[in-house]
């Protein structure tokens, strides 16, 4: 029997996306066909309107659908697209590449060989450059989803990416370190996709060098040989630490020689010369090194981020040094309550002041609140857009609701009506990500309570566990 895969492919709206998605379509042949092609939108809710859709290419896409996931960064968004689909197996894929026509096959092929300890396999990446050695980075980089292939029963074992990380680098050495733990094989296939690399305009190279804050979580999860143990070599830290010594040494003996009243000034000079030679040699290497995709200007500045980032992950991360970061999952600290899972549903005739909880409602609530849990409502099949309740009669129930089943922490309510195309209704995670971040805890510290109908889908979506109550016999 043939396997089945999905593809998934984040994105904050790429240019070159609706090439891509035409170029997955057009290479499944027959029988060689993804189950679901999934295109997750990270772009931040509100950013650029909720009805602006992305660019998949002209006319319709058949067998593709679009996901957000509210800009929670790619460990997030990754975690979202394999969560929502079925398949044996899932495949990520940069959404700045172009797949051959020969990659399903290809991908079908590794898969079928792949063996029953086999987590993941990475394909090849191509840069149809010149020959270049600075270019080594990326072709050769381990265990990059650019076009990664994963086992689902891998990635439900570790709980898919951590989405404390910030970066897709730090994202793909955590799970790949995660995964070999828990005794899992990682492997490279035969497939591969081909990337064109741009050289980086103004600055905007210098946000590459968050990887470092992500750095310093993994030195903290799983020790100072992580780099070893996950295959992505030394690192530049040191050299960028020796470059900003540098360049500030040369900077404080300039002022010392320019201004202050010193017996020997041609000591600061010397000093400053010296250091500001170390500062050239070393900002000329990294420049040469990274010329096919950055600016002068920006490997100049880079040191100076790359130490930056990592002295603020270093701080956020502090409570690493000399004992493990906590590993997935997180502990819940937050229970999120579809309206249906508390309460009965009232008739639209009933009156907005008609509340009738379920029974051991306020019991189980009563027992979340001792334990230390936040509690919260988060009611996205409200009437309320659709013209049988008023905003005004909606939050009444609110009120109501709260009136007899005590406190409540959070209360999210959505009002727009099904043409908005809103960020609140399921599978969107509007309602769920606005709770947590009035809760100040992570998506992943929530499990989200639902009935048959509500809060399942929006949980999966924003990365918080689920709970289904099946009918309406309560929780005695």
């Amino acid at each position: 029997m043939r396997p089945s895969y999905s593809v998934v492919v984040p994105t904050l709206g790429h240019p070159r996306l609706g090439l891509l998605v035409a170029s997955v379509r057009e290479t499944t042949a027959r029988g060689q066909d993804p189950l679901d092609v999934l295109v997750i939108d990270d772009r931040p809710f509100g950013a650029r309107g909720p009805n602006q859709a992305l660019d998949l290419g002209p006319g319709p896409v058949p067998g593709v659908r679009v996901v957000r996931s509210g800009g929670r960064g790619p460990a997030a968004a990754r975690n979202v697209g394999w969560r929502s689909t079925r398949t044996e197996w899932v495949v990520f894929l940069d959404d700045d590449v172009v797949v051959s026509a020969l990659w399903a096959a290809a991908l079908v092929r590794d898969v079928t060989a792949a063996g029953p300890d086999v987590a993941a396999l990475q394909g090849h990446l191509r840069i149809p450059l010149p020959d270049d050695p600075r270019l080594a980075g990326p072709e050769h980089a381990r265990w990059a989803t650019t076009d990664m292939v994963f086992r689902r029963a891998a990635l439900e074992r570790v709980h898919g990416f951590d989405e404390r990380s910030r970066t897709a680098d730090g994202g793909d050495a955590d799970l790949a370190l995660r995964l070999r733990t828990a005794g899992w094989q990682l492997g490279r296939g035969t497939r591969s996709v081909e990337r064109s690399v741009r050289p980086a305009r103004d600055l905007a190279g210098l946000r590459t060098e968050t990887h470092n804050a992500d750095d310093a979580l993994l030195r903290a999860r799983h020790g100072g040989s992580w780099r070893a143990r996950a295959e992505v070599g030394p690192g530049r830290l040191p050299w960028h630490v020796a470059a900003v010594a540098a360049g500030l040494t040369a900077l404080t003996a300039g002022v010392a020689a320019a201004v202050l009243d010193a017996r020997e000034p041609h000591v600061a000079h010397a000093v400053a010369a010296l250091a500001g030679l170390v500062w050239v040699a070393l900002t000329a290497g990294l420049a040469w090194e990274r010329a096919p995709r950055r600016t002068v200007l920006t490997s100049a500045l880079a040191p100076f981020a790359a130490v930056a980032y990592r002295a603020r992950g270093a701080w956020r991360w502090r409570q690493g040094l000399g004992r493990t970061v906590p590993a997935r999952p997180l502990p819940v600290r937050a229970v999120l309550f579809a309206k249906g899972a508390l309460v009965r549903v009232v008739p639209d005739d009933a009156g907005p002041d008609v509340v009738e909880p379920l029974p051991g409602a306020r019991r189980v609530l009563r027992g979340l609140r001792a334990d230390g849990m936040f509690v919260g409502l988060v009611w996205d099949r409200t009437d309320a857009g659709c013209g049988h309740l008023t905003v005004a009669q909606a939050d009444t129930v609110g009120r109501e609701m709260r009136r007899v089943l005590g406190r409540v922490d959070t209360w999210q309510l959505c009002t727009h009506a099904r043409t908005e195309g809103c960020t609140c209704r399921e599978p969107e995670a509007g309602l769920v990500l606005r709770a947590a971040a009035e809760l100040g805890v992570l998506p992943a510290e929530c499990a989200v309570v639902g009935d048959v109908r509500d809060g399942i889908g929006a949980a999966v979506t924003a990365g918080a566990r689920s709970i289904v109550l099946p009918t309406d016999a309560g929780w005695a």
